[in-house]
């Protein structure tokens, strides 16, 4: 009893599955839907200074379905929840630091000088953007520094931050093989927090709305392994119905106030069909064939997160009403996709390969001598 809860083995990580980069790419489109057909007006984070139209203009009609799109996010920390548990397994605690800063912060930066080159293109003289807030976006914790987000979509940055703070705490401790002990500890402690406000200290740890999407992500990644495992069937329904309690309040945060229980019932199906795909993933049943174009659409989807929203919003601004509302729609979206291979190339490609390359021959051989762990062999895996 006592290993099983305290010292259980680890998911594998020695298979490639390209059926996770697919569904990544699909939440990703799911948020580029959202801003560029069910966003409001503004919203850019800078709501007193640029005034854009309302995208809810560009093709009417379609925000009643797309007005979901944010739930692109809540897929992306499903996603991630399995994606980095497994990652972790069977690396030290400084590995895992390493290339989480790898993978995260050369493409980050990257995006940011997009941005200020987009917004400094469209905006030129007006754009009132200070040498400290570039400095305090580059560290992806500026709300802690009192600094707005360049794009308000790096909000999501910071909670996965803080989620690969606590697995990395838990690989420091040695502590990652008693998932089942702190997994369901964290998710009694969300639940209690949804329901009482209790554990205070929660928020400050990990978003409480946003819990439930990491645990049961991570608990899906044990059923690769362990499938019959009572404990984590147990647990993913519990996620599952703490995500869905959430539903009505983001509902109404991403769709101007209005959440009705036919949005909720359609976003819980939603949801269901989020965590249905995982799990297939997981006990083998969706795994294509791996091919170039699969791992080509999984490496875009960070990028293409990170570089969407501001560029679309003022295309849209300045297209509106020269041209069909589905035309600029679809250009909208060849140029995210096309900017986004190239913060690709430049940040995760050459960057963040660099980086890769000198850390793994030059760096890591003078903190240890235990053969290099096999990879995740996920390629674009971690999100």
């Amino acid at each position: 009893m006592k290993a099983y809860w305290f010292s259980a083995s680890l998911p594998r990580q020695d298979m490639r599955l390209p059926a996770l980069d697919l569904l990544r790419f699909f939440a990703a489109l799911m948020v580029l839907l959202y801003h560029y057909t069910a966003s409001g007006a503004g919203n850019t984070n800078f709501p007193n200074r640029y005034n854009l139209i309302a995208s809810t203009e560009l093709l009417p009609g379609w925000s009643n379905v797309t007005h979901f799109g944010f739930m692109g996010v809540n897929l992306f920390f499903l996603i991630s929840g399995f994606i980095i548990f497994a990652s972790a397994s069977g690396r030290t605690a400084l590995d895992f630091a390493v290339y989480r800063w790898i993978r995260l912060f050369p493409t980050y930066w990257v995006s940011i000088l997009f941005t200020l080159a987009m917004l400094w293109f469209f905006l030129g003289a007006s754009l009132e953007v200070s040498a400290f807030e570039v400095a305090a976006n580059l560290t992806m914790v500026q709300p802690y520094l009192g600094v707005t987000h360049l794009d308000p979509v790096y909000w999501t940055l910071l909670v996965e931050l803080h989620f690969y703070i606590l697995i990395g705490l838990a690989l420091l401790t040695r502590q990652l093989g008693a998932y089942r002990f702190w997994l369901s500890l964290w998710l009694i402690s969300a639940i209690g927090y949804r329901l009482v406000g209790q554990p205070f200290f929660l928020k400050y740890l990990i978003a409480p709305d946003y819990s439930a999407y990491f645990i049961a992500g991570m608990a899906l990644c044990t059923l690769r392994t362990e499938r019959r495992d009572p404990w984590a069937w147990l647990v993913l329904l519990g996620s599952f119905a703490l995500a869905c309690s959430y539903l009505p309040e983001q509902i109404a945060f991403y769709n101007f106030g209005t959440s009705t229980g036919l949005d909720w019932l359609a976003g819980s199906l939603l949801l269901a069909l989020g965590f249905a795909a995982l799990t297939a993933i997981s006990l083998g049943y969706w795994n294509p064939a791996n091919r170039p174009w699969i791992l080509l659409l999984g490496s875009l989807t960070y990028p293409l997160y990170l570089v969407h929203h501001q560029l679309g919003r003022y295309l849209i601004d300045a297209w509106y009403g020269q041209m069909p509302g589905l035309v600029i729609l679809l250009l909208c979206t060849a140029l995210s996709l096309l900017f986004a291979l190239l913060v690709h190339l430049l940040g995760d490609r050459w960057i963040a390969g660099a980086c890769r390359h000198v850390y793994k021959h030059r760096i890591r051989p003078k903190f240890t001598h235990r053969p290099t762990p096999k990879g995740p062999a996920h390629g674009s895996l971690p999100s």
